[in-house]
């Protein structure tokens, strides 16, 4: 996540096969049940794509996003990657959640074709300690 911390758009964007990209978030339980008593009406998931994704980031000057507990399956042509993350903003935990990834490789390069998480709000429900 090198070019979340350099904004480097290029790089991000080259990470990906052409659009369309699947991009969908689901809210975990206790985030969305805070969401609901806001708004009675809130969906517990978000559609977006990698490039509005980018933007926002970049938008609020978010710092990065770690990964750990990193699952790979692949046959040399196709890929499921499935992680812990949390994301970071001035060294400030925002969220954290599980995240899949579905990768193809083409002219021998690996390049994300879907990316679904889930997504829970650390000031909601603080991530439980985890082996790394």
């Amino acid at each position: 996540m090198n070019c979340l911390i350099k904004k480097d758009s290029v790089t991000f964007y080259n990470l990906f096969h052409n659009e369309p990209i699947v991009w969908v978030g689901v809210f975990k339980d206790k985030t969305q049940q805070d969401r609901l008593k806001k708004d009675s009406t809130r969906k517990n998931y978000f559609a977006s794509s990698y490039k509005s994704f980018y933007r926002s980031i970049s938008d609020m000057g978010a710092d990065e996003e770690k990964f750990y507990n990193i699952d790979i399956n692949e046959d040399g042509n196709i890929a499921a990657v499935t992680f812990d993350y949390s994301f970071w903003e001035s060294r400030k935990k925002i969220n954290w959640g599980k995240e899949s990834w579905g990768l193809v490789k083409i002219n021998g390069q690996w390049k994300i074709t879907s990316v679904i998480f889930s997504l829970e709000f650390e000031s909601i429900n603080p991530e439980p300690n985890k082996k790394k």
